[in-house]
């Protein structure tokens, strides 16, 4: 009696306590630290595999004050940026996670970087940056962008120079017609 009566309250504790359910990980995690350049604190983030354990991606930034929009603002700078396999969204990750670090930091979301061709001369990274909706403030090299992602190519350095990309874009600077700024300043009645 004994034993059928612990197996009975056994079963009923079991069943007051299921086993815990395990949540699958992510594919990715990343991993930070912070290392000092002087008086400065530079945020590496490294991104690993859960299943095999290797390295995807590494970024380092730090915020910087940046004047953008006629205004002084506190923006993410991405110093270093880098996925080593092209094409599986592991610089996508990073740079979404930079998103995220720049509202963490009191960005308020402001990330900027400056991509240029020194890794890969042939495929520069700034088609990719433009896909991710950042831009260059430049109208014409943005133009030149978009021309190149609608036709699925990628530039080369000779086509396009190293820039500044920014996220959330920029507002382009407006042009001024000279002349129609004289005749205004001419008839100005005050």
């Amino acid at each position: 009696y004994f034993f059928e009566h612990y197996i009975n309250e056994g079963l009923k504790i079991m069943l007051k306590f299921p086993p815990i359910k395990q949540k699958q990980l992510p594919s990715s995690l990343i991993y930070q630290n912070i290392t000092h350049y002087g008086s400065h604190r530079i945020r590496q983030n490294y991104m690993f595999d859960t299943k095999t354990g290797e390295l995807q991606a590494v970024m380092r930034y730090i915020p910087a004050i940046i004047s953008r929009d006629n205004s002084i603002v506190k923006s993410l700078y991405i110093s270093y940026l880098s996925s080593y396999k092209i094409k599986h969204g592991y610089g996508s990750k990073m740079l979404n996670f930079a998103k995220y670090c720049s509202k963490k930091e009191d960005c308020n979301g402001f990330v900027h970087l400056k991509a240029d061709f020194s890794f890969l001369p042939e495929a520069v990274p700034h088609v990719f940056y433009r896909k991710m909706g950042m831009n260059s403030g430049d109208k014409i090299l943005d133009k030149k962008l978009d021309k190149l992602i609608k036709e699925g190519k990628n530039g080369s350095y000779n086509d396009i120079p190293c820039s500044p990309m920014y996220y959330p874009p920029i507002s382009y600077p407006k042009k001024h017609n000279k002349y129609l700024d004289f005749i205004k300043r001419i008839f100005r009645f005050d």
